[in-house]
């Protein structure tokens, strides 16, 4: 079908390939406020439609769709550096995350 791009066709380019990428974007921001939306931070998806005129006075049209999403970031665990020969190693409490030099209850039990 011959149609002309619009806001409303873009979607339909590549064979229907736009509007799954831009929606595929979509849900992904959607998703990331849904489990992390308390952080207040924005999520924003970027359309851009990219044009080409090619040698025959015809157009190439793409369409690039990205979420940004604010990154993933932990709460601190704390480490202590450790010598062993020539490197060092960090080491850390898996089960006391802010306090590297905690014993396990192994420790005790020996």
């Amino acid at each position: 079908m011959n149609q002309v791009l619009t806001l409303e066709t873009i979607g339909d380019l590549d064979g229907g390939a736009a509007g799954v990428a831009i929606n595929g974007e979509l849900a992904k921001a959607a998703a990331d406020l849904d489990d992390r939306g308390k952080d207040e931070k924005p999520r924003v998806v970027l359309v851009r439609i990219i044009m080409t005129q090619v040698k025959n006075g015809d157009v190439d049209i793409e369409v690039e769709a990205a979420a940004q999403l604010p990154k993933y970031r932990t709460a601190p665990t704390r480490a202590a550096t450790r010598r062993r020969g020539d490197k060092t190693q960090l080491t850390f409490q898996s089960l006391a995350p802010d306090d590297p030099h905690q014993s396990d209850i192994e420790d005790h039990t020996k």
